[in-house]
């Protein structure tokens, strides 16, 4: 029985390891959106605030 628990115990942690990586990537994912998306929005406001001065 103490064989079984330990392998348990064992693929318990393997799969807690691949959940806590899983949830990384996913940080990682966001973050970099949200990088993306503040770019974005920095172009476009300066495209529009140039437009504007050209008036």
């Amino acid at each position: 029985m103490d064989q079984s628990q330990a392998i348990i115990k064992e693929l318990v942690y393997e799969k807690q390891l691949d959940r806590q990586e899983m949830d990384d990537l996913m940080k990682q994912d966001e973050l970099e959106v949200e990088r993306k998306l503040r770019k974005l929005w920095l172009i476009f406001f300066f495209n529009n605030l140039w437009l504007v001065l050209e008036l």
